[in-house]
C-alpha cells in the first residue's frame, strides 16, 4: 500500500502552514505600521500654549511679558501683533525654545528665553496693568 494517502497531502498541509505564516506576518506588519504613525503623530505635533501679558517691542519685533515677568518673543502675522502693542492680551500658538549660543551663560544672553509663534490674539484689555 505504498503511495497511497488518506486525508491531505503533506504538500497541501505544507501549502496552509505557509499561507497562515504570511496572513500573520501581514498582519503583523499592519499593526507595526499603524504603531508608528501614530508615535509619528504626536512626536510632529507641535506644542500649542496660550499665555496672558503684555506686548510691547524690542529691536528685533515684539514680546509678551506676563504676570511673573517672563518675557517671550512673539513672532507671526506683524500687523496683527503692532495692533496689540500695550495691550494685555492672551496669545495662542507653538511654543519654541529661543536659541542662545550653547556654553553661554543665561546673563550673557538678554531678551526673551522663550519664542511663541502666534497663530490667535485675544485682548484682555487696552491697557497694560502696572504689573507687566
Amino acid at each position: 500500500m505504498k503511495g497511497y494517502m488518506v486525508g491531505p497531502s503533506r504538500t497541501d498541509e505544507n501549502k496552509r502552514r505557509e499561507k497562515m505564516n504570511r496572513t500573520y506576518s501581514i498582519a503583523a506588519l499592519i499593526i507595526v505600521a499603524f504603531a508608528m504613525l501614530g508615535c509619528q503623530s504626536k512626536i510632529n505635533t507641535p506644542h500649542s500654549e496660550t499665555v496672558q501679558g503684555c506686548v510691547s517691542t524690542m529691536a528685533e519685533g515684539y514680546k509678551l511679558t506676563d504676570s511673573s515677568g517672563h518675557e517671550y518673543a512673539l513672532t507671526g502675522d506683524s500687523a496683527l501683533l503692532r495692533e496689540q502693542v500695550g495691550h494685555e492680551v492672551l496669545v495662542s500658538g507653538e511654543m519654541v525654545q529661543s536659541s542662545r549660543t550653547p556654553g553661554a551663560p543665561a546673563s550673557a544672553s538678554s531678551g526673551p528665553k522663550s519664542q511663541l509663534n502666534v497663530s490667535k490674539v485675544k485682548v484682555v484689555s487696552q491697557s497694560c496693568s502696572s504689573a507687566h
